[in-house]
């Protein structure tokens, strides 16, 4: 945008023009902004913390939990729900799913101590 000085009509040194630049799309943002927040708030799009609407949350499923496990641990990757054995298994993905165990089993989830005995009561083969 081409700003001219309105008491000389002379051109506004480059500096002066990013400035004013600046303030143009501060006001611009804070009316997007604005906006925004109007047409979410007037069609009921809300944000609450999950805390908030913990009946509001699906229930939880951990079929693609245990469809990753096995008696060695959590597979890295899979080929869409199933496990891909190839690629093996990480240090940070056991770590994950064992805090996801943890706090399940924290919050009294029967499912947390099922996948637990799957796992010990699936046999190893060892040589």
């Amino acid at each position: 945008m081409f700003f001219l000085n309105k008491k000389n009509s002379h051109s506004l040194p480059a500096k002066e023009i990013i400035r004013e630049e600046k303030k143009t799309a501060n006001i611009l943002k804070a009316i997007l902004i604005a906006v925004f927040i109007v047409i979410f708030t007037a069609a009921g799009f809300i944000v609450k913390p999950l805390d908030k609407r913990l009946g509001e949350l699906p229930p939880l499923k951990l079929d693609h939990l245990r469809h990753m496990t096995d008696e060695t641990g959590m597979l890295q990757h899979a080929l869409f729900t199933v496990p891909n054995y190839r690629e093996g298994y990480t240090t940070d993905d056991n770590a994950r799913a064992l805090m996801v165990s943890a706090l399940l089993e924290e919050l009294g989830n029967p499912e947390a101590l099922a996948l637990a005995w799957l796992r010990c009561s699936t046999p190893r083969i060892t040589i």
